[in-house]
């Protein structure tokens, strides 16, 4: 698979065991069209992606009905991790570009915390990196004008 792995060799340096493992992580990639929405908020969920190529956006209803995109997901994000403590998805990931994704089921991603719990505990790192950059953008959003929200999306 050909998974970036780059936000986790900056937060420790990967053994190359880890790296293997790391790669092997996720089931077949999957090459997705672009408009395509592959997660609805509130569908049941086994799992979470990971993003390999193109732009993904991570959207959330409003009370009013409106969509609000939270996140552009970048390769190398991970894909749907709100959700992991969810009986159901917590967002919608559709695609704005041609993508490729690969999907990670709960049960595999276990089982990496008892062959490699160091990956483990540096994936759980990263999943609160992403948390803190949304806090850290919802507060910004909160108090700028359209072209600052427009320009911190962009960037």
């Amino acid at each position: 698979m050909t998974y970036s792995i780059h936000r986790y060799q900056a937060l420790a340096h990967l053994t190359p065991r880890e790296e293997a493992a790391l790669r092997a992580l996720a089931q077949t990639e999957t090459h997705r069209r672009r408009a395509e929405t592959f997660q609805r908020e509130g569908d049941k969920h086994t799992g979470f992606h990971l993003h390999i190529k193109g732009w993904i956006a991570s959207s959330i209803t409003l009370r009013s009905g409106k969509r609000l995109i939270q996140k552009v997901h970048l390769p190398g994000d991970m894909l749907g991790t709100p959700s992991m403590a969810l009986p159901t998805a917590a967002d919608t990931l559709s695609c704005i570009t041609q993508s490729v994704t690969a999907f990670v089921p709960y049960t595999r991603f276990r089982d990496l915390y008892r062959s490699e719990p160091r990956l483990a505990a540096l994936f759980t790192m990263a999943v609160q990196v992403e948390r803190i950059t949304l806090m850290d953008t919802l507060a910004a959003v909160g108090h700028a004008t359209a072209r600052e929200r427009l320009c911190r999306v962009l960037a």
